[in-house]
């Protein structure tokens, strides 16, 4: 919830980068000098100093710039690409990205489950709000409060974004004959949106089993899914596939692995 949340990640990348920077500050701001015998032997005088401190300043305050544009290129790309869309535009970060991500948050929706969800949607073809709010429910699992919202107000925010914000979208670029049908966006996203990623719950369950169950033969089946995400099925425990593969347990959620685990 603090400084290294995921919605900080952006910043905080730069906050260190700029920390880094402090102390290599006098090398920023030397330049071809720091080569010199005379810079290596001997410290800058207090004026020279306050050069040196203003070309780093500098320095960093241009590649601050850089990384802001790059980062934020890249992010849209990367979102859009897990989206199913096939030309990003700078506005998706606002139309169709930010949009996307609140509604995860407000309903507290498995991030990556959601995308791969979402592959298998034939959205072009669901053309009535009968149809969106029928598609709705492969997101949703019962029991789930989705933040007081209950199953009906979660199943109208999913459809009004499926049918409405989503939809519209992948219609621009079917209109401008630029995006995918259905049937290839399944493919495409399928391809960037793994079914298995090693989240801390499992680890923590592989660990226990390990530990207090001696059961070893677990691990060269956590490999075979590692190292292969992107695959329907590994044929080596099904239930345990099927488990891993799901959304979260609700109690295992926030689990953090310690470093030395």
């Amino acid at each position: 919830m603090k400084r290294y949340s995921y919605h900080n990640q952006p910043t905080v990348i730069w906050w260190n980068l700029v920390r880094l920077a402090e102390d290599l500050a006098e090398l920023f701001g030397s330049g071809d000098l720091c080569d010199t015998q005379e810079f290596i032997e001997k410290s800058p005088s207090r004026p020279e100093m306050e050069k040196l401190v203003t070309r780093a300043e500098a320095q960093i305050e241009l590649a601050g710039e850089e990384y802001k544009a790059v980062f934020q290129e890249e992010y849209i790309s990367t979102l859009c690409t897990r989206l199913g869309l096939q030309v990003p535009q700078a506005e998706d970060l606002d139309q169709i990205i930010s949009p996307t991500l609140e509604l995860l948050q407000a309903l507290e929706l498995d991030f990556n489950g959601f995308f791969r969800k979402l592959s298998y949607i034939p959205v072009l073809s669901l053309d009535t709000k009968e149809k969106w709010f029928e598609a709705s429910e492969v997101f949703l699992q019962e029991g789930e409060g989705y933040s007081g919202k209950g199953w009906k107000g979660a199943q109208e925010m999913i459809a009004e974004w499926l049918g409405g914000t989503y939809r519209t979208r992948l219609q621009i670029e079917e209109r401008d004959s630029i995006g995918f049908g259905d049937e290839e966006r399944r493919k495409k996203m399928l391809s960037v949106n793994p079914k298995f990623i090693a989240r801390n719950w499992v680890l923590q369950e592989v660990i226990d089993m390990v530990e207090k169950k001696k059961d070893r033969e677990v691990l060269p089946g956590l490999m075979k899914m590692v190292l292969d995400p992107f695959r329907e099925s590994w044929g080596w425990n099904e239930e345990l596939e099927r488990r891993w593969c799901g959304d979260p347990p609700k109690p295992e959620r926030g689990l953090q692995c310690s470093c030395s685990s």
